[in-house]
């Protein structure tokens, strides 16, 4: 692919990757119309002919209304990658993870990065809310990632109670309620330096989690939101 005014919107060919950065996204609009959304491939970075996008579809969404008409052969434009986020190896000593809902993509990424590479030695903790267990997006491969000695998650699930958790995975460690300052308190790693912080959900979950974290004592350079 070819840069045309700082993004990419050519076809990936076979032998192609989207040469994107570990927590970077794309934006994609349909067949021409005004309407776009940004999208982070939950791909690997290194995926070459093919990209994959984590996409929800609202019942009463501007875009959610062409994805739903999506049909074998239909065009979507792409364009980026885009975003500020920039991933360096063993940059901190540990990653906390504040998500909701389709926040969950760009955490995938991030994690996957560091995974994949035997030189990282990042420990990772996830805390994913979502309004019920069984909306728990990405579950097959949060639990395929659950191997590895340096990441751990812990589900938040807010419309259902521990009367409910008859359907709940071996192992799985799950909170019924909401994400409060006492809980960013306990699961996120403590202030430092070497500590960072990625919040990414809606404007009022961002917002909230922010806040949280000034209340417990981190700096605007510990966090960053996608």
């Amino acid at each position: 692919m070819q840069p045309s005014g700082g993004s990419y919107s050519e076809t990936i060919l076979a032998t192609d990757c989207l040469s994107h950065y570990v927590g970077q996204h794309l934006r994609g609009s349909f067949q021409g119309m005004p309407i776009s959304r940004q999208y982070t491939p939950v791909s690997s970075t290194e995926s070459r002919g093919f990209f994959d996008v984590l996409i929800k579809v609202y019942s009463n969404g501007k875009m959610s209304s062409y994805i739903r008409s999506w049909q074998v052969g239909d065009m979507v434009e792409w364009r980026g990658p885009f975003g500020r986020f920039s991933y360096q190896p063993n940059k901190f000593r540990r990653i906390g993870m504040l998500a909701a809902g389709t926040g969950i993509a760009p955490m995938l990424q991030v994690i996957q990065g560091i995974l994949a590479n035997e030189d990282d030695e990042t420990f990772i903790h996830l805390v994913y809310s979502s309004q019920r267990y069984a909306d728990i997006l990405m579950k097959d491969t949060l639990d395929e990632m659950k191997a590895f000695w340096n990441f751990s998650v812990l589900y938040i699930v807010t419309k259902e109670s521990e009367a409910d958790k008859s359907n709940i995975k071996y192992g799985d460690k799950v909170y019924y309620g909401r994400i409060n300052q006492e809980l960013v308190s306990r699961e996120m790693p403590k202030p430092s330096p070497d500590v960072q912080i990625l919040i990414c959900g809606t404007k009022s979950f961002d917002k909230d989690m922010i806040n949280y974290l000034k209340i417990s004592g981190y700096t605007p350079d510990m966090y960053f939101k996608f």
